[in-house]
């Protein structure tokens, strides 16, 4: 029962890590380091395509 749980919620840990990644790239935003946060924001889309608000931004700030 236990490795059905663990096989479950380990797939959450790219979702987790895009959200982080995220989250980085906001606050670089807010620091003025753009380049930084372009970084991040593309290792997030590469983790998790369906990270709408790293869409957005990809698209808003980094055309």
């Amino acid at each position: 029962m236990v490795r059905k749980i663990d096989g479950f919620f380990g797939s959450f840990g790219c979702v987790n890590r895009a959200h982080c990644y995220y989250l980085m790239a906001l606050g670089n935003i807010g620091l003025g380091n753009r380049e930084k946060a372009a970084g991040f924001i593309e290792e997030a889309v590469s983790l998790e395509p369906s990270h709408m608000m790293c869409r957005i931004f990809k698209k808003t700030f980094y055309k």
